[in-house]
């Protein structure tokens, strides 16, 4: 609560006396004769209090009321009136005065209603700051999960989101980056204006200015009217780019020089636009690493990284996973009228110990087919899929097989199986696209495409 309390009344014998009060209980106060000037500091200041003379030359109390409570209806004002201007106290009462209080001043009274309205505006702050920890535990409710890891992210997000530092949220494919840049839009002051989402591995280098600055009519063929870009689109929200490690690296200095002025121009165009938007970034990627990789610029990593969100693998948490499934389930259920599955013990201990290559992204497609797929409502062992089962069986493997064999024969065995199994997951991730299974496995291309003919795995999209 700003602590301020500003007193306007001509008489300044009047004004003094009532900061004489105003001071004695605490307050920090100003007195203006002029209610013209004393407006302007009244909207420049945001006291929680004006404390006002009905009747003055340039502009009445109810006057500098009606004009205060338009631009911000929580300012407070205690009226002070004369003898015989009771009624238009009344009136001040109906445009939204907490009291008023008669001359010659009773003291005691202003005291009392002084206290009275700092008491009022500190239940609102209390009760606002409880609708905003409702609101924020709703919205990240969304994060399933109560593993200290992800506990830590929650508590990230409520940290930054009421600040418009940068944000650079890290993590594998399908950990939620998205999410959680969600989370931080709805959290802040931000939640009611545009969330834009950019996908730097989707956006062509071709159309990166158009895209994010617009462009003006005429400015290349087929521009037959002007368009605003998507930064544009975002002004007084928040700007997401996902994978940004993936611009490329001549885009990035372009990329740069706009969040360092926040001000850019459409293509074709001369005129500069200056837009507010706060700038979260995500990579799967280690930014750093990519920096010394040559494939991230440093002085743009170092202006997106103010604040570092790391979200863990879901093999990281594990106790996690159980919760995930039930939500997941409700969710099914619900969508179709469905009556809800439940898991079997054997397979969710299966499910537990899963590596999860494409996290919570891959839990639930696995959830979706099997909760289609099962029988009676009942997920058993039989019902995962091959990848699934085969490593419970590998993690209990009895490796008596093996003791017969040289050593170099087993490992080759195991290895081969490995290999075939990892390209093959990595693949139905990728839904068959070749180049985005490799990045996301971090393997060339060429050598992702020769180990697909070496295992002759299929390819389908």
């Amino acid at each position: 609560m700003n602590k301020k309390i500003i007193i306007v009344d001509d008489e300044l014998a009047v004004g003094g006396l009532v900061q004489h009060i105003v001071e004695e209980l605490g307050f920090n106060s100003e007195v203006f004769a002029d209610p013209q000037h004393a407006l302007k500091e009244i909207l420049k200041q945001q006291p929680f209090l004006v404390i006002s003379d009905l009747s003055m030359s340039s502009m009445s109390g109810v006057e500098l009321l009606t004009r205060c409570k338009e631009k911000n209806s929580d300012i407070e004002f205690i009226i002070m009136t004369g003898y015989g201007t009771v009624e238009s106290a009344v009136e001040a009462m109906d445009k939204g005065a907490l009291n008023y209080i008669q001359k010659p001043l009773n003291l005691d009274h202003l005291r009392h209603l002084i206290k009275q309205a700092s008491e009022k505006i500190e239940l609102i702050g209390e009760n606002q700051n409880l609708q905003k920890r409702l609101h924020e535990q709703d919205i990240l409710s969304a994060i399933i999960g109560s593993s200290p890891n992800i506990q830590k992210v929650k508590e990230l997000i409520r940290k930054v989101a009421p600040s418009d530092a940068g944000v650079m949220i890290t993590g594998e494919s399908g950990t939620g980056k998205e999410l959680v840049a969600r989370a931080i839009h709805n959290c802040s002051r931000r939640k009611t204006k545009e969330l834009i989402t950019v996908d730097c591995v989707a956006l062509p280098e071709k159309l990166f200015e158009s895209e994010l600055f617009g462009y003006e009519k005429g400015s290349f063929t087929g521009a037959d009217q002007a368009r605003k870009g998507l930064m544009e689109v975002a002004d007084k929200g928040t700007f997401f780019m996902d994978e940004i490690t993936e611009l490329d690296y001549g885009l990035q200095a372009k990329l740069l020089r706009v969040l360092q002025e926040y001000q850019f121009r459409r293509l074709g165009g001369n005129k500069v636009i200056d837009v507010d938007i706060r700038v979260v970034a995500a990579t799967r990627r280690d930014p750093q690493l990519a920096v010394e990789e040559g494939l991230f610029r440093e002085d743009l990593f170092y202006r997106l990284n103010v604040i570092p969100i790391h979200l863990p693998a879901l093999r990281e948490r594990r106790e996690d996973i159980p919760q995930l499934i039930q939500h997941f389930l409700n969710l099914e259920s619900k969508k179709n009228s469905n009556q809800l599955c439940e898991v079997d013990p054997k397979a969710m201990e299966s499910l537990i110990n899963y590596r999860w290559p494409g996290n919570i992204r891959e839990l639930r497609n696995v959830i979706l087919r099997m909760s289609i797929l099962c029988k009676e409502n009942m997920i058993t062992f039989d019902d995962l899929p091959l990848s699934i089962s085969e490593q419970q069986s590998l993690n209990s493997f009895d490796l008596s097989w093996a003791i017969p064999l040289p050593f170099k024969d087993a490992k080759e065995i195991m290895l081969d199986h490995f290999e075939r199994e990892y390209l093959r997951q990595h693949l139905a991730m990728s839904h068959g696209n070749i180049s985005q299974a490799a990045l996301e496995s971090g393997v060339n291309r060429k050598t992702f495409h020769r180990l697909i003919n070496k295992y002759n795995i299929s390819v389908y999209k």
